[in-house]
């Protein structure tokens, strides 16, 4: 998205571990015609450009999620990007625009209280937070799954023996009940996965998400 990145996140960095990931819920305002993801897919294919989606931001998760759907599903919905999550909710809630990928905790109250409904969400599993709330792969309209991720790096060439002893740190941290606990609260799931894992799924997030930019033409304002 960036004409000059300040840094390659393959060469200057050092993958330690993902910690944990958050998936999105689509929410909607109760009138929205579709009910479930297979409705909103087909709503989508047969009003090509007229359905809208919120973001917080170009670039964002919700941002680049609804641009993966476009890409993967032949979708024609149109962006409005918004400064931040919670005016793009609340113009969702006043059936602005038509839908949004939420952040689940900031979401989910609003589809409890009734004044927006869940579709979707894209974690590979349910999320403890929307339990009723299916997965895109469940809805059978394809094998997505996005989450924002939180990773710990280290510098660029950091060596294997410290890059390890601060994995092992890290994922000792994590046994701890209480901590657990209060991560998983605000939405996320652990992954806590090895140095190597990580590096090879990070190779693969820069891939995929280098292949939707390039075709929807995102460019960072």
């Amino acid at each position: 998205m960036y004409a000059k990145p300040p840094y390659d996140p393959l060469k200057d960095l050092t993958p330690i571990t993902n910690v944990a990931a958050s998936p999105l819920v689509l929410v909607a305002h109760p009138s929205f015609p579709a009910n479930n993801f297979a409705e909103f897919v087909a709503y989508v294919r047969a009003n090509p450009g007229k359905v809208s989606y919120a973001s917080g931001g170009i670039g964002s998760s919700p941002h680049m999620t609804s641009e993966l759907l476009n890409a993967r599903l032949n979708l024609k919905a149109v962006h409005v990007p918004y400064r931040g999550e919670t005016p793009a909710l609340t113009d969702v809630m006043g059936n602005q625009v038509d839908v949004l990928f939420a952040n689940i905790p900031s979401g989910m109250p609003h589809v409890r209280s009734g004044k927006l409904k869940a579709l979707v969400t894209t974690g590979a599993a349910r999320s403890r937070l929307a339990p009723d709330v299916g997965t895109i792969v469940e809805s059978g309209e394809g094998n997505i799954v996005t989450t924002t991720w939180n990773a710990l790096y280290g510098p660029a060439k950091m060596s294997p023996d410290l890059t390890q002893k601060i994995y092992n740190d890290v994922a000792e941290v994590f046994k701890d009940a209480a901590t657990r606990e209060r991560v998983q609260a605000s939405g996320n799931d652990f992954v806590l996965d090895t140095p190597q894992d990580f590096s090879v799924y990070l190779r693969s997030e820069v891939k995929r998400w280098g292949e939707v930019i390039k075709a929807g033409n995102i460019r960072a304002e």
